[in-house]
């Protein structure tokens, strides 16, 4: 039997945050551009209103996010709470001077540490969004690690860029001294692996995020990477040959591979996720939504984005094994 889930947020729950969100946004870059000329040159540090300029930019900057994640809390907690499983909601319980405390302090470190902080953060926020929802008498919880996360990134992207960067550098100098050949040769070499790499960096991305406690049940992404390589590579190809055009179609076919490889239970599978489309015409909303954004410059943006979680949120599926044989992935 298969369960769908059902996302029924309604516009006065998602969009009045979305705009003031983007007003903070917008300010925030504006106060950069009036105080970057400020502060940018290096001898403004002998004029004494160096230090005063730039702790007030400062300060304003870190308000201005400060005022983001206010504002990203309800509209993550509404999204959630507005789901219906099973014909029941999640329940949410989030507070907010525990969510702002997370934040601050997760901006502070991860500016310090210059972003290796960043993947710690991105588990404090995953566990206290998990932490603070249950659906009937099951609690969640969320399973990923920092630790993993930063190791996934290093891996998988950090190191794949820097060798990237090297390559083109070694064949860009091969370009220039006539060695035409083998620079080419460097240069695509370096485009292929980070490509190869920055896929799987995805799958693992995926897996990382799938790790939640549901329950007495695991909810895990439970392929190994190499099941969804070819299809996220062949749907970005056809995405690039086609200039874009296909880009909707690309994404809701990747997401599709996911959520078949989406597995529930405890020591066996117990039921398998996935997703019910109707292709083209999910393909032709989805542009419909993407030009009324651009035809209004934006101002739509929030109502499609809206659109399309309640549209494609709403094909999700959980189906029920009625007879366990598999086992559960790690």
């Amino acid at each position: 039997m298969k369960n769908y889930f059902n996302f029924t947020i309604k516009a006065k729950q998602f969009v009045p945050y979305f705009f003031g969100m983007l007003v903070l946004v917008i300010a925030g870059v504006a106060i950069d551009i009036t105080f970057g000329g400020a502060t940018s040159n290096p001898m403004a540090i002998f004029d004494g209103g160096f230090l005063l300029t730039w702790l007030v930019s400062t300060l304003v900057s870190l308000v201005l996010v400060f005022g983001v994640m206010a504002l990203y809390l309800p509209v993550i907690s509404n999204v959630i709470s507005t789901t219906i499983y099973k014909e029941q909601n999640i329940e949410v319980d989030y507070n907010l001077r525990s969510w702002l405390w997370l934040s601050v302090k997760g901006l502070l470190l991860t500016t310090i540490t210059f972003g290796i902080y960043a993947p710690w953060w991105v588990a404090a926020m995953m566990r206290f969004f998990a932490d603070g929802a249950s659906h009937g008498y099951n609690r969640i919880a969320f399973r990923g690690k920092g630790g993993r996360f930063f190791a996934i990134t290093v891996l998988l992207f950090i190191v794949p860029f820097a060798l990237l960067s090297a390559l083109v550098a070694v064949g860009s100098m091969g370009v220039m001294a006539e060695e035409s050949g083998y620079g080419l040769l460097m240069i695509i070499v370096g485009w292929l692996l980070f490509v190869v790499a920055g896929t799987f960096y995805q799958i693992y991305i995926y897996k990382w995020y799938l790790d939640i406690e549901y329950g007495n049940q695991r909810i895990v992404l439970g392929c190994k990477p190499g099941a969804l390589f070819w299809t996220i590579i062949g749907e970005g190809l056809l995405a690039i040959i086609t200039l874009g055009i296909y880009s909707p179609m690309a994404f809701l076919r990747i997401y599709r591979a996911v959520a078949r490889e989406v597995v529930v239970g405890r020591e066996k599978i117990e039921a398998r996720g996935g997703l019910s489309l109707t292709p083209w015409k999910d393909w032709a909303y989805c542009w419909g939504q993407i030009l009324l954004s651009i035809v209004t410059v934006g101002i739509y943006l929030p109502w499609a984005m809206m659109r399309l979680i309640r549209r494609f949120g709403s094909r999700f599926y959980f189906k029920t094994i009625d007879r366990p044989t598999e086992t559960m992935p790690e």
